[in-house]
């Protein structure tokens, strides 16, 4: 859901608007009203072309995400794992709250190139070391 969400910020340009935080402009939530505009030609399409649905999902799914991922590695952290699962563990929790900060950055600067692709490429390292973690817990021996 994040990697599509975010995806669609870049693609409709989502980020160029309501650039504050944590706020929407004057909401915390936009009304539903505007969530689901009916100026779309279904009530679906808000998914995919309302920007103002679409950044609320890529925010709301971004602290969700940290909130997880923080929860997976204090409580991972406490099982024995190898050494490698423990640094990619350290580096997760980590680079989600670095993550989280330059999304945040990118909104308010209204998304310079420099600070998008970096957002871009962390998000992309941060995927691929989940799933190294998975693996090294599903399938390496402790």
């Amino acid at each position: 859901v994040q990697i599509v969400s975010g995806g669609l910020m870049a693609g409709t340009k989502a980020g160029l608007i309501l650039n504050t935080f944590p706020k929407m402009g004057d909401y915390l939530i936009p009304p539903i009203s505007v969530l689901w505009s009916s100026i779309y030609q279904t009530t679906f399409h808000n998914l995919f072309q309302n920007q103002i649905t679409i950044q609320f999902i890529h925010r709301f799914w971004a602290i969700l995400a940290v909130v997880m991922i923080m929860l997976l590695v204090f409580f991972s952290l406490k099982r024995q794992l190898s050494a490698r699962s423990r640094i990619a563990l350290r580096l997760i929790g980590t680079l989600a709250i670095f993550q989280l900060l330059l999304g945040i950055g990118n909104l308010l600067m209204k998304a310079p190139f420099g600070m998008s692709l970096a957002h871009l490429g962390i998000g992309l390292f941060l995927f691929g070391l989940l799933v190294l973690v998975t693996h090294e817990v599903r399938y390496v021996a402790n």
